[in-house]
């Protein structure tokens, strides 16, 4: 199972100039309740989530995910 790395991708979004959750929500137009569940691994992105988060903060999966 794939586990999103809650502190990396708030520091890379903290890196990329991005303040909240709900500021990400907007720019990424992936709602603000979906953002929280997969921070708290309540819910496994889609890998087109994934893409849209990762092309949003210009990073690679491997960056916001721990495989284990």
């Amino acid at each position: 199972m794939l586990k999103f790395d809650k502190s990396s991708f708030l520091e890379i979004m903290k890196m990329r100039g991005i303040n909240s959750q709900l500021e990400f929500s907007k720019m990424s137009n992936i709602s603000q309740a979906q953002i929280v569940n997969i921070l708290n691994n309540k819910h496994s992105p889609t890998l087109k989530t994934l893409d849209r988060i990762c092309r949003l903060l210009k990073c690679e999966i491997s960056d916001i995910i721990i495989t284990s």
